[in-house]
């Protein structure tokens, strides 16, 4: 279930009837896990190498059997501002001007020319172990540009995309495959939520309108189980072809089912 402090953040007055169906959809969420989590079953098979995280190319924590990290459902933020405790925001490269807010309780990230990834990326790791991670992608650019994502970076240096493109399109992308593409909605693809099912060895990318807990999955992939128990987490913005456009998010969260 979500963490009592956690879900009473969501639930406070900031957006009014938005902020309501947000919770609810976070409510429902952790009360009732993966539509696919009790039907599907590991088949024992193990992934490539690129898919282990032994050669990804986003640098994600390098799993340590000592380190201990927390549960992802302790992750929450509703971007009043950028907690310096909780992100490190980063630009790719270092001289870009790309400009990272928190703008009216919303991350704001703008993309000028030469930037590669601008945004924010968590200080620490988090065990996503049977559990998922959900954000409101609420404004993603008429056409997608530059591309908004929240990315899970696993132990061992693999990573776990959802981003918007240029068309726009919806993209699932495990390291620097796409396994998966649609063509994008506002409405219908508003939440973004990747969830970790530990029986089946696999994540499911999904997607929900705001008002509903009406979830589609888009794609899925296998994992290692070692790979999801240091994750760390970034939220940004990444294309050179739109520069001075604005896209944002609105509120993340961490869930414990």
């Amino acid at each position: 279930m979500i963490e009592a402090a956690c879900y009473r953040v969501f639930v406070r007055a900031k957006g009014g009837a938005r902020c309501a169906a947000f919770a609810a959809a976070l409510a429902t969420a952790a009360a009732c896990g993966s539509d696919f989590s009790a039907t599907v079953a590991f088949d024992g098979a193990p992934p490539d190498a690129a898919h282990r995280g032994d050669s990804g190319p986003f640098g994600g924590p390098v799993f340590d059997a000592d380190v201990v990290c927390p549960s992802i459902g302790l992750l929450f933020d509703h971007f009043d501002d950028i907690d310096e405790a909780r992100w490190t925001v980063f630009r790719d490269p270092e001289a870009s001007t790309c400009t990272v807010e928190a703008v009216d309780g919303a991350l704001s990230l703008t993309s000028p020319d030469g930037t590669v990834e601008c945004g924010i990326a968590s200080a620490a790791c988090y065990d996503m172990t049977d559990r998922a991670l959900m954000i409101d992608a609420a404004l993603p650019g008429d056409d997608g540009l530059p591309s908004p994502f929240l990315r899970v970076a696993l132990a061992g240096g693999g990573s776990l995309d959802v981003r918007v493109v240029e068309g726009p399109s919806l993209e699932l992308v495990r390291d620097a495959e796409v396994v998966a593409s649609v063509a994008f909605d506002g409405e219908q693809h508003r939440l973004w939520r990747v969830m970790h099912t530990a029986v089946a060895g696999r994540i499911d990318f999904q997607a929900a309108p705001i008002d509903t807990t009406d979830w589609t999955t888009l794609a899925s992939t296998d994992v290692q189980p070692e790979e999801v128990k240091q994750v760390k987490v970034l939220v940004g913005a990444a294309a050179v072809a739109a520069p001075g456009d604005a896209v944002g998010f609105d509120e993340l969260v961490g869930i414990d089912f």
